[in-house]
């Protein structure tokens, strides 16, 4: 997986290191969540109110926000081993559930018994209901007969929701900019531009001349789809102090994406990174301050690189 947020080559950036010890305890507070939350879904199926697609759909926006968090906390920069932690939390999940049932139905003996796991859950598939908009639920001898192919199919779609979220969110949250001289995640701000927007972007850079963006009109992220997000990343200060990182400048030409928040309009949004971490002068800061309101007045400029260009 390629971060597009990955910096050139002459900064002190690592893009693929953890802080083990919070990485670790805070893998292990999502795998805890991920592990009550699949007691939730079986308590919901037990009670009637399991709505397929939709219940688990739920449970997986809130174990993403709990992967997102502790990517952050670990301060883990690699994509793949967020995407492999948040396989791994979103099996305990939804597989969980079937657990915490054969251990009601068997007794806390068999609790260590995984190996009995597979065999419960096909059982599980041959007597579960699904009717119409209803909640799933279990056979009755005047039940309509169950259909495990349905079953089965119906656990592939929520199996794969599950881990769309997850995935999304954890690799989301590893990509973002981080400074390791600070050891710190930077703080980024965002302008979405109209489509195209990168061309004239990226002229106005490498001629020094941003004070033309502020004569561009922004787009709204409820009604545009395919837009320019222009986003600006520095170092907060510390203990009061100054940061003495640069601050950095990326353009990415958005495909498709949108909505609240950044993590939907560049994060998880499909298209193509034209400009990644570009170091910015004192001049560029000064003219992009009115445009990225959020930019802290303790980002650094520095003298400029060339910028990485992407054709389409």
């Amino acid at each position: 997986m390629e971060n597009p947020y990955a910096a050139p080559k002459q900064l002190e950036y690592d893009p693929g290191a953890v802080k083990w010890w919070q990485f670790l305890w805070s893998t292990v507070v999502a795998l805890v969540a991920a592990g009550a939350l699949a007691l939730v879904l079986h308590l919901l199926f037990r009670k009637g109110l399991y709505f397929v697609i939709w219940v688990p759909a739920i449970a997986a926006m809130v174990l993403s926000a709990m992967l997102f968090w502790s990517v952050q906390v670990g301060h883990c920069r690699s994509r793949w081993m967020a995407a492999v932690i948040a396989v791994l939390a979103a099996n305990v999940m939804y597989w969980g559930q079937y657990y915490f049932d054969m251990v009601e139905r068997r007794g806390g003996a068999i609790a260590y018994r995984l190996d009995l796991l597979p065999g419960h859950i096909a059982w599980r598939k041959s007597i579960e209901i699904h009717e119409g908009g209803n909640p799933a639920r279990f056979g009755a001898r005047n039940a309509p007969k169950a259909t495990p192919g349905l079953n089965w199919f119906n656990s592939a779609l929520e199996l794969s929701t599950v881990l769309l979220f997850t995935i999304a969110a954890a690799v989301a949250s590893a990509s973002r900019p981080y400074c390791t001289h600070c050891r710190e995640w930077m703080r980024r701000d965002a302008q979405l531009l109209p489509e195209g927007a990168w061309q004239p972007l990226l002229e106005a850079i490498e001629g020094d001349s941003l004070d033309d963006l502020l004569g561009l009109p922004e787009v709204s992220p409820f009604t545009h789809r395919r837009f320019t997000a222009v986003t600006v990343a520095w170092c907060p200060p510390r203990r009061g102090r100054a940061a003495k990182c640069p601050a950095y400048l990326s353009i990415k030409e958005v495909r498709y994406g949108g909505g609240l928040g950044q993590l939907n309009q560049v994060d998880l949004s499909y298209g193509r990174t034209r400009l990644r971490m570009h170091p910015l002068t004192k001049r560029q800061i000064a003219a992009l301050r009115p445009c990225f309101l959020n930019m802290s007045y303790s980002a650094v400029g520095c003298d400029a690189l060339p910028p990485e260009r992407r054709e389409a």
